[in-house]
């Protein structure tokens, strides 16, 4: 590419300017089929804990879904829910996790003492259809 500084005759200054950008993943192709709901095939665990002030935490932790490391390798993120114990339903979702780690935990700070929370977990494909829910066990907060 070549740039000036709009000038003519010997006031003219022309640069040539390059520029390389990377493409690290040029060519090699990712399998994602979003043909089928993501299969999550693993279980929530949540456990109630302390911050390093001693406010109340839930410690949340799953491995990755079926379909996050095999089968249709779709899996783009992941989707909690939270509520008080005994509730109706799942209402909306409260946090989404990105894909690709080895492991997952995510710790709620948000929570009030002397409630007891469930929560629930789900996988969601590139579609974007979520798998069926895996449910914790209900978590006191002291």
């Amino acid at each position: 590419m070549r740039a000036t500084n709009g000038l003519e005759g010997t006031e003219e200054v022309q640069i040539s300017v390059d520029r390389l950008i990377p493409l690290p993943n040029a060519g090699f192709g990712m399998l994602a089929t979003c043909g089928s709901a993501p299969i999550l095939g693993v279980g929530l665990n949540a456990a109630s804990g302390t911050l390093g002030a001693g406010e109340p935490v839930v410690n949340l932790s799953w491995s990755p879904a079926v379909d996050e490391a095999g089968g249709e390798a779709d899996v783009v993120r992941y989707v909690i829910w939270r509520r008080a114990s005994g509730a109706a339903d799942w209402g909306d979702p409260f946090r989404a996790i990105p894909a690709g780690a080895a492991t997952y935990t995510y710790q709620d700070a948000a929570v009030t003492p002397g409630t007891a929370y469930e929560y629930a977990l789900a996988a969601q494909d590139c579609t974007p259809t979520l798998s069926g829910l895996a449910a914790s066990s209900v978590v006191i907060i002291p």
